[in-house]
């Protein structure tokens, strides 16, 4: 999934508000899950996902400091504008695109989680 896949996963979690979703979890397709996990839709943050354990470093200094691979948030509308709106001027390096798009805007509010 690309940043434009997670993007639209964001747009869909803001809908799902509406209907009374207040969070949603998104584990990737190579997680494997081996415990229940319902303490991530009751955690008391906007935004968490697990650490990144690759030390990669554009040449810019960007880094990355969570993992795209699990998430755990609670989007609203607000915040799916704000991002689509980035999609298209955001500066990082489009190797790590679906990360570094969401470490780009959640970086700084990320809880992790192991």
């Amino acid at each position: 999934m690309d940043r434009k896949g997670k993007l639209l996963l964001v747009g869909a979690a803001a809908g799902s508000r509406e209907k009374g979703i207040d969070s949603t979890v998104y584990p990737d397709a190579i997680t494997l899950v081996r415990h229940n996990f319902n303490e991530l839709f009751e955690s008391p943050f906007n935004f968490a996902a697990g650490p990144d354990v690759y030390t990669y470093k554009d040449p810019r200094g960007f880094g990355l400091s969570f993992n795209a691979g699990i998430l755990a948030f609670r989007s609203s509308s607000a915040i799916y504008e704000d991002m689509r709106e980035k999609k298209e001027v955001a500066d990082y390096p489009l190797l790590q695109a679906k990360q570094a798009f969401l470490n780009l805007d959640f970086d700084d509010t990320c809880m992790r989680v192991p």
